[in-house]
């Protein structure tokens, strides 16, 4: 059954017959049903499903960040459907599932982020990085980063909120056992004051360093 009320309101949803109504950001779509769907396993669709399952679980744990960087700045799509774009068409090669992590990204905004990030590994699982501030905007200055550090050999990510301010210049935190061995590739998120969204500053989310493997001491 469909649902049609005033056009100015644009409330208009259901189905009829083998049209669907969808309204979406704002705008209707008329969809039609398909009348046969064949799950076609071609090692090209395989191979493509793999990378998407492999972006979809890495995607999951960030995206409460991913949404606070795009709030307000997108129109056409989610912030995970835009997510999984980005990774889906900038970090694998060819129909290889496995992706270059150096190449991930979970957000295209451009703006004010640390420098010369380097990673080392310290007893007791723990790891140090280390940073320049990046910019001389004494808000940016004294606001938190936080960490995506993402296992690399399982494609699983972490967040660690609020891990320093921006001007200390170092901060440490401790990985499971079960980590050691495998590669990490961590992501900052810093702000730019300079782009005010909704009155806040916009948040920038960037691949910083990578260690490609972890040996635990």
């Amino acid at each position: 059954m469909a649902i049609i009320q005033n056009p100015l309101s644009e409330r208009i949803s259901g189905s009829y017959g083998n049209a669907v109504l969808v309204n979406k950001y704002g705008k209707t779509y008329l969809r039609l049903k398909p009348f046969n769907f064949k799950d076609a396993k071609t090692p090209k669709q395989l191979a493509r499903r793999e990378r998407l399952r492999i972006a979809n679980m890495l995607i999951k744990p960030v995206l409460p960040v991913i949404r606070e960087a795009y709030a307000g700045i997108l129109t056409s799509m989610s912030p995970y459907n835009k997510a999984i774009s980005l990774i889906m068409k900038g970090a694998y090669a060819g129909d290889s599932p496995v992706l270059d992590h150096s190449k991930v990204m979970f957000c295209d905004n451009e703006g004010s982020t640390v420098a010369n990030v380097h990673l080392t590994t310290l007893p007791s699982q723990v790891v140090q990085v280390t940073w320049e501030p990046g910019t001389t905007n004494k808000r940016d200055l004294q606001s938190y980063l936080t960490f995506i550090v993402i296992n690399t050999r399982e494609n699983k990510a972490i967040v660690l909120r609020d891990i320093a301010l921006r001007y200390e210049g170092t901060a440490t935190f401790t990985l499971q056992k079960t980590w050691s061995g495998c590669g990490i590739a961590l992501h900052v998120v810093t702000t730019d004051s300079t782009q005010l969204r909704n009155g806040q500053p916009g948040i920038i989310i960037k691949f910083r360093a990578g260690l490609e493997e972890i040996p635990f001491i």
